[in-house]
């Protein structure tokens, strides 16, 4: 589990969300360049299981993340997002 000791004072919940975004960023620094394709600028597809190595970007074995702009929220397709809206590792 990361180490959330260096934010003091904060909720429950947002120790939670600090907690996710920490694990969150560990597995992503393992994710290879060839799991990703920029669609266009600040949309993206990237490997389901990039974390764990899969670079097949397939339209059914990708998912959609878009970091979103002036007119629109940022959106991605993986669970984490659509159930919690927190970020992923894909």
């Amino acid at each position: 589990m990361a180490d959330v000791s260096a934010v003091s004072g904060v909720s429950r919940t947002a120790e939670e969300f600090v907690v996710h975004v920490l694990e969150r960023l560990r597995k992503a620094a393992i994710i290879s360049i060839d799991s990703i394709t920029v669609d266009s600028p600040g949309v993206f597809r990237v490997c389901k299981g990039a974390d764990r190595g899969n670079t097949n970007l397939l339209a059914n074995d990708a998912y959609h993340v878009c970091f979103g702009n002036d007119s629109s929220l940022p959106c991605c397709e993986c669970e984490d997002w659509m159930r919690h809206y927190r970020p992923c590792t894909i």
